[in-house]
């Protein structure tokens, strides 16, 4: 059997550490939803559903433990509207799951609420995510409610 532990939050709903960054175990959520692990399994990227925000944990070089992780917000300024923009100028209505790209350039976010796929890219691995750009997918097709996703890995 395993063991279950915390990796952030203080059990209380808000929205401690939105506009900056700090130690993961202080953060506040409000309905975290979607989950995205990359490759290397040092980034967590979350869908902080009611606080309309991208954020991210971030393993820090000196510890590999979650607990001593850093969280940020990569997208979205908790603002209730849609505007595609870069980074915390973007805006969703209601994000609910999330998914990394292969190549980890890219992130697609579900907006539930705003009937929505949004896409969130990066110019290289190197680039902060922060300054990613969040556009709306096109398409014609009619999205009611879209909460979660798959991207499939290769062919």
């Amino acid at each position: 059997t395993g063991t279950v532990s915390t990796i952030s939050g203080t059990g209380t709903s808000g929205c401690d550490l939105c506009a900056g960054s700090g130690a993961a175990g202080t953060a506040t959520w409000y309905e975290p939803k979607g989950m995205a692990m990359s490759s290397d399994e040092k980034s967590l990227f979350i869908v902080d559903s009611l606080n309309r925000r991208i954020r991210i944990l971030k393993r820090t070089s000196t510890s590999q433990l979650w607990s001593d992780a850093i969280v940020s917000t990569i997208a979205g300024d908790g603002t209730t509207q849609i505007l595609d923009g870069v980074g915390t100028n973007a805006q969703f209505q209601g994000p609910t799951d999330i998914a990394l790209s292969e190549d980890e350039l890219s992130l697609v976010i579900t907006d539930a609420s705003a009937q929505r796929v949004r896409y969130m890219t990066r110019a290289s691995t190197s680039a902060l995510w922060v300054t990613g750009s969040v556009v709306t997918v096109e398409t014609t097709a009619s999205l009611s409610n879209p909460v979660s996703l798959f991207i499939s890995k290769g062919t």
